[in-house]
């Protein structure tokens, strides 16, 4: 007797359908995610090359007597703390809702900085900070 008549099926025939789910699922996915990640990231990197915004405001928390007891000494906000950050800008680009963490010697904590660019230069309308350790909040500008 002959197995000639008996048509085994490659790896493609048989398994194509799974193939093709997986790929779809992937695609959706992928998608979701840089849908998702794509609106905060454009404004995180537009925000990152606004340097005077973040300093000015730090400059305002060193100014807080109540933030320094808390915090003690200021670091310098380094790059990637703004981009570990959060930022929203308003379709205009004239209005920012940004959120960095900040070091102190004391203690951590995170920066809430909502403002408007008026000129070349960005009017505070809230700098709130959130202390990590005791949840505190403390409002610089209000």
């Amino acid at each position: 007797m002959s197995n000639d008549l008996v048509y085994k099926r490659n790896w493609w025939e048989r398994n194509w359908k799974w193939f093709l789910a997986v790929i779809v699922l992937a695609l959706g996915i992928w998608l979701f995610l840089i849908s998702v990640a794509n609106t905060n990231s454009i404004d995180v990197v537009q925000a990152y090359s606004e340097n005077a915004l973040y300093e000015n405001a730090l400059a305002k928390v060193n100014t807080n007597d109540e933030a320094i007891s808390i915090l003690g000494n200021l670091e310098p906000l380094d790059q990637l703390a703004i981009l570990e950050g959060s930022a929203k800008y308003s379709t205009d680009k004239q209005r920012i809702e940004t959120t960095v963490r900040i070091k102190g010697s004391k203690a951590k904590g995170k920066m809430d900085i909502s403002a408007f660019k008026k000129g070349n230069n960005w009017q505070y309308e809230k700098i709130n900070i959130r202390i990590n350790s005791t949840k505190e909040v403390i409002s610089i500008v209000k």
